[in-house]
Formats: structure tokens, sequence, C-alpha cells
């Protein structure tokens, strides 16, 4: 790898769009907002094979036969930043999803753990944020040991090996 503390802002701004636009070429990211979301998208399709939605739609990002909609949350976690905030979703009390899907990643993208939530159990859990009017979820691993919650952490695994072994 390049050493990129020689580069200027400029150029490493530069590189990430590049790496943005062949991540977009292979059908990756659909969009060009930070690269996670939309790869934690793509990795939860490939692996259960949901239908995504368009971009645009409010509430949920795809639709399962069996489960219904579905919100996709993702999270890199860093030595520098180790929280486990997932962002913020509005309306959370309309229901407009099923199920949240959520993966956490190391500060090398090494998947971490990942799990699929009942909305019942995410607007138990979630913080009413009053000045945004939205409610804030956190991707924590105790998750994992709630009635209700299914691991996915093995599937998204493996799938997310096999997504690194192709180019």
């Amino acid at each position: 790898m390049n050493d990129l503390t020689t580069l200027s802002i400029q150029t490493l701004l530069q590189r990430q769009a590049a790496v943005g636009d062949e991540l977009w070429r292979r059908d990756v990211c659909r969009t060009s907002n930070n690269p996670l979301g939309d790869v934690a998208e793509h990795l939860f399709h490939k692996a259960f094979g949901w239908v995504l939605e368009p971009n645009s739609k409010a509430g949920f990002d795809a639709k399962c036969e069996t489960l219904g909609k579905i919100q996709i949350k993702s999270r890199r976690v860093s030595a520098r930043n180790k929280s486990l905030q997932a962002g913020d979703i509005r309306g959370l009390e309309m229901k407009l999803f099923d199920y949240l899907a959520g993966v956490v990643f190391d500060e090398n993208y090494d998947l971490m753990f990942a799990m699929l939530i009942p909305h019942q159990k995410v607007m138990k859990n979630a913080l009413k944020i009053e000045h945004t009017n939205s409610f804030r979820i956190y991707l924590r691993p105790d998750w994992l040991t709630q009635d209700g919650v299914s691991d996915l952490t093995s599937k998204l695994r493996s799938t997310w090996k096999e997504l690194n072994a192709a180019k």
C-alpha cells in the first residue's frame, strides 16, 4: 500500500472518490455517499436475496417475502471512535419497517457481528432525540442475547469473504 501520509488532502479525496466510483462500477454502492451504508445493503442483499429499494425510499432499504420491510444500518468502529451508533431514524413510531438489520465492522473492515432485530425491540431500545425528532440506534453486541433477535454474523461473514474474493 502507498504511504498515504505524504499525499495532499485533495489527492486523498480524489483517491476516495476513485474507490467510490469503482465500488459503484462493481454494483456494490448505489450512491456517492459514505460507501459503508451501500456496502451493508449490498452485503445483506447478496447473503439473503433481499430486494433493495430505490435510494430515495423513506423508512426501509429492502424487502423480503417472509420478513417484510427491512431497515439496514451499519457501523465501522475504530481505535479512535468506538461508538456503536448506527444513526438516527425518523418516524420510528410509524413502523415503516418490520425489522432492522445491522452489521458492525472493525477499523480494517473485518465483520464483527450482524443481527436482525424486530421493530418492537428497536422501538423499545431506541433513544429518543427530541431536538431532531428522531430515535438513535446503537448496534450493541448484547442485542444478540435478546429474545427475538437473530444472529446473522456467520452468514454475513461467509458472504463478506466471498465478496472480497471476487474481483
